[in-house]
């Protein structure tokens, strides 16, 4: 939830005052973004990882289980990587929102 306050944050900063920034504000401000933003999607890359290591303990347990919940393929694997690669592209955008703010 921070993650996205701050994105928004940085949104509405870029429009409304991205064009009066010098160029070191725009640097230092984009780079504590970015660095902040890197963050809660690492956090969230390890705890995906966890999950999957979890339900890898639960299939040596449970196999007929498991292959009903979690079969090589589906969506559920596909869709452990979705949320990062939607923060990376909020993230990317969200620069770009900047940069073109200021091309103004």
């Amino acid at each position: 939830m921070a993650t996205t306050s701050v994105l928004f944050a940085y949104i509405v900063s870029a429009y409304l005052v991205g064009n009066k920034l010098s160029k070191f504000q725009v640097f230092a401000i984009s780079s504590l973004y970015s660095i902040y933003f890197t963050f809660p999607v690492l956090a969230t890359f390890g705890e995906q990882r966890r999950i999957q290591s979890l339900g890898e303990r639960f299939n040596e347990d449970h196999p007929a289980e498991f292959l009903h919940y979690y079969a090589e393929g589906s969506a559920v694997e596909y869709l452990m990587y979705g949320g990062l690669i939607i923060s990376f592209i909020a993230w990317a955008l969200s620069l770009y929102f900047m940069y073109d703010c200021r091309r103004k």
